[in-house]
């Protein structure tokens, strides 16, 4: 829970929200799958506050396999030609 306030973007009024939602997010490994998750989608350029209101949205988000991801975020930039913005408002 501390993960995802301070480092996520997460706000303190909305993760109760968060782990309603998806409470597996609290048993999942800080260092092994938040963290990198977290890392990979601020490396997109997307900013923390934004991170943070996808992961209020859609917290799955964090459990996603970026092996998985990562294809698909190539396929939404290079062949469909779509924005960043896309990605962000769409999950």
């Amino acid at each position: 829970v501390v993960f995802l306030i301070t480092k996520a973007g997460v706000s303190r009024q909305e993760i109760g929200k968060v782990i309603a939602v998806e409470p597996q997010l609290v048993g999942c490994s800080v260092a092994n799958k938040l963290e990198v998750n977290v890392k990979y989608f601020l490396s997109l350029g997307i900013p923390l506050r934004l991170l943070g209101e996808m992961i209020i949205d859609f917290p799955m988000l964090l459990k996603y396999n970026l092996d998985v991801l990562r294809p698909k975020y190539r396929y939404l930039r290079q062949t469909m030609v779509r924005p960043l913005h896309d990605l962000i408002e769409f999950p």
